[in-house]
């Protein structure tokens, strides 16, 4: 939007130096400077809205950014505990790191849901990436599920039984398309 500030009506040669002015020229300069100040006020406190900052977090609320150049970027990832029906809340960030909690016993089965990851819009993808620490944990099957629809696994059909012995990390992949169905990729195992 073009800038409403106008500068251009202000008449920069009156008054006349020498001479009697007409007082109707200072009320002119005066109402197109006032005015021009509150344009100003409003335009700089749309920017200050509306408009990405250096210094705090930023909220594009879903609005598309195009042509983008990122360099050195990184992910935030939430970083939790879990147990059998916790909860992995799409809301919270694409990148979780999860550790399955010490009390769970040797055999258990851990399904960790996913929500809020579906969406009504059909023209964009969600990704969620997941990485489960099995913290030791002696044959602890890590499952995941939907807070709704249909999960469609590659390369693990039920769950994936974690290391008994040591500490291994193991990666996941989901990919919502729409509003029914999430694809779920098992990426691997490293230990860690």
């Amino acid at each position: 939007m073009p800038s409403q500030i106008n500068y251009e009506d202000i008449d920069a040669n009156f008054p006349v130096a020498g001479q009697d002015n007409d007082s109707q020229g200072f009320r002119d300069n005066f109402s197109t400077i006032k005015t021009s100040f509150q344009d100003a006020q409003s335009e700089i406190s749309e920017l200050q809205l509306n408009s990405a900052k250096l210094n705090v977090s930023n909220d594009f609320q879903g609005e598309d950014q195009e042509d983008l150049n990122l360099v050195k970027s990184s992910f935030k990832a939430t970083v939790k505990s879990v147990v059998n029906g916790t909860y992995l809340n799409f809301n919270t960030g694409h990148y979780q790191i999860v550790t399955i909690d010490a009390s769970v016993t040797t055999g258990s089965t851990v399904t960790m849901v996913l929500d809020n990851f579906l969406q009504a819009d059909t023209e964009k993808v969600r990704r969620m990436h997941v990485i489960v620490y099995s913290n030791g944990n002696s044959g602890v099957l890590a499952n995941f599920s939907l807070d709704s629809g249909t999960l469609k696994k590659q390369n693990f059909s039920v769950g994936v039984t974690l290391s008994t012995t040591t500490t291994t990390a193991h990666e996941f992949e989901f990919t919502a398309i729409g509003s029914t169905e999430v694809l779920a990729r098992y990426i691997g195992a490293y230990t860690v």
